[in-house]
């Protein structure tokens, strides 16, 4: 009978297990600002972390639209509704000051990737590795792996099973006393399968903590291959080898701390549909705006170009929000329903740093307008044919002409000529 030199790969369950996503993450950039309708692919709002509950990864991610409210619909991963997969859960935020807390992604995360192999040690000696976790943790995720599974193969091919001791342990960061054990299991096997194993450690206190995973081998067992050509009838292959995948920091507070933000929040399990790295995540998103009935704001779903200059004003992206006490609403009212009437929309996405002025001027170049100030009163002036002249300078109608400019609460700090 020949002796087996390896598994047989072609035999072996694999499990799938899942990574990330391609969705870009701009970490400490600038929250965009959407007016209109739009597809988008949204920015990573936090660190995506997969989670392993008994043989079966799950990957969160949170996800940023903008300041809100957005009205988040037609949600997709890559070309295929959300919808259509399996075991795929979703929460969604418009981004109101009030907004409830996410359930899907209800803490701050810090996933740090560890990638480090325990292998099978013929002298029986422990292997250890050791992790730190973020500052001001409240538990941790610790995700170990068996990819090719945990059994030994004899010399006749047959599988047979096979025990490894894994111990998770932690302590104070730094501290030199004794480590608390949270996980110490000797794990059996004898199937060629992917194996996951999540650990969770809950901290007596918040704060930041040292976590070592050791690998224990079975004692005075035949557990190796033999050496010097011997029978090898108990044993000729082992598959035994883990990694310690990643280790998880989490802290009992929001994952984002800017209010009035539009998220999105993704529970994926890892199945033959999504696996590895999953398609981009996009959706599509139109502007809840404030309108301006004459009387009363309206909150409505609008691609008014005269709303989407009224909100850039007075709106939670502006850090000097203007009071509607600075706004002539009775012209902006006036400009909103000469834009519906003649079909002006405005769509566009502001992603980068701006000014407001710059913010307005594109706005109301959209509307055939320009921004204009009119007693100290932020409006437009629109191009459009005026049945009669407003005013008419000539050498005979004015002479003598002197102006002066008043300066408010704040003057300027210099004067361009």
């Amino acid at each position: 009978t020949p002796k087996v030199t390896k598994a047989d790969s072609q035999n072996q369950e694999t499990s799938p297990t899942i990574e990330g996503t391609r969705n870009e993450a701009r970490f400490n950039d600038v929250v965009p600002r959407v007016f209109g309708r739009h597809r988008i692919y949204p920015d990573l709002a936090a660190q995506p972390y997969v989670e392993s509950i008994g043989d079966s990864q799950f990957l969160n991610m949170l996800f940023c639209c903008g300041y809100g409210p957005l009205s988040v619909t037609d949600l997709k991963i890559g070309d295929t509704p959300i919808g259509d997969f399996d075991l795929v859960r979703w929460e969604i935020r418009e981004g109101y000051p009030l907004d409830a807390p996410l359930s899907i992604y209800p803490d701050d995360v810090a996933p740090v990737s560890v990638g480090v192999d325990f292998k099978a040690d013929a002298l029986n000696t422990s292997h250890e590795v050791v992790r730190t976790t973020a500052l001001d943790t409240d538990f941790a995720l610790v995700e170990l792996i068996f990819p090719q599974g945990l059994l030994r193969v004899n010399e006749n091919g047959k599988n047979k099973a096979f025990e490894v001791g894994v111990d998770v342990e932690f302590r104070a960061f730094g501290g030199a006393g004794a480590w608390t054990t949270a996980y110490s299991k000797h794990l059996r096997d004898a199937q060629m399968r992917t194996k996951m194993i999540g650990v969770r450690i809950d901290f007596p206190a918040r704060g930041q903590y040292d976590v070592r995973v050791r690998r224990r081998e079975r004692e005075g067992s035949n557990n190796f291959p033999p050496a010097n050509g011997g029978s090898g009838k108990d044993v000729t292959v082992l598959v035994s080898d883990f990694q310690w995948v990643s280790l998880t920091s989490h802290t009992a507070r929001q994952p984002v701390n800017l209010r009035g933000v539009c998220l999105v929040a993704i529970r994926v399990k890892a199945t033959d549909q999504l696996n590895g790295t999953i398609d981009r995540f996009n959706c599509i998103v139109e502007a809840k705006l404030p309108t301006w009935t004459g009387s009363a704001w309206v909150e409505a779903t609008t691609r008014n170009p005269a709303w989407a200059y009224c909100e850039a004003l007075r709106g939670a992206a502006n850090k000097r929000a203007v009071p509607d006490s600075r706004l002539d609403l009775a012209s902006l009212k006036a400009w909103a329903d000469r834009c519906d009437a003649a079909g002006h929309t405005f769509d566009h996405i502001f992603n980068d740093q701006s000014t407001v002025l710059d913010v307005l001027q594109t706005i109301a170049r959209s509307a055939d307008a320009s921004f204009h100030q009119r007693d100290s009163l932020f409006a437009v002036i629109e191009d459009r044919v005026r049945a009669f002249p407003a005013d008419i300078f000539t050498p005979r109608t004015s002479w003598g002409f002197q102006g002066q400019r008043g300066f408010l609460a704040r003057p300027p700090h210099a004067l361009r000529v």
